[in-house]
């Protein structure tokens, strides 16, 4: 769907645009200290693999993660999937460990509980996301 930043830069093109189209999931893990670890490997894993299905080259792609000074502030960990473009390599993809920011805050703001009953562990807890989000400007430019 539609996405807006507050900051733009004009002479970037499609990268830096103030409104622009982009897919993202949000993926509902298990909270836990360890657990999203193996749960945003495995989605960088599944993206790159989807890029290279629909063409793009393998030896164009690469990962650039954050180091954890730079990670907003409820983020674990966030890792760019980058594709080398004729002029330059640019950001295709951000795939964060959010923890439970999310749906905590939306809990916050409209007073519904967002918690899940997991019948397996007979536990009730709010789920941590993993996010995996494209640009699909970008991702048709590379492809």
């Amino acid at each position: 769907g539609k996405a807006f930043r507050n900051e733009i830069t004009p002479r970037n093109f499609i990268f830096r645009s103030r409104e622009f189209e982009q897919m993202e999931i949000e993926f509902f893990i298990p909270p836990g200290d360890e657990a999203w670890k193996e749960f945003h490997e495995q989605w960088i894993a599944t993206s790159r693999s989807w890029l290279e299905s629909i063409g793009l080259r393998p030896e164009l792609l690469s990962t650039d993660v954050h180091p954890s000074n730079k990670l907003a502030h409820y983020a674990r960990a966030c890792t760019d999937v980058m594709f080398t473009f004729p002029f330059g390599t640019q950001e295709l993809q951000g795939c964060a460990a959010r923890g439970n920011y999310d749906l905590t805050q939306h809990a916050e703001a409209s007073g519904k509980s967002m918690e899940y009953y997991d019948e397996a562990s007979k536990q009730r807890y709010v789920p941590h996301v993993i996010e995996p989000s494209f640009g699909v400007d970008r991702l048709m430019l590379a492809v």
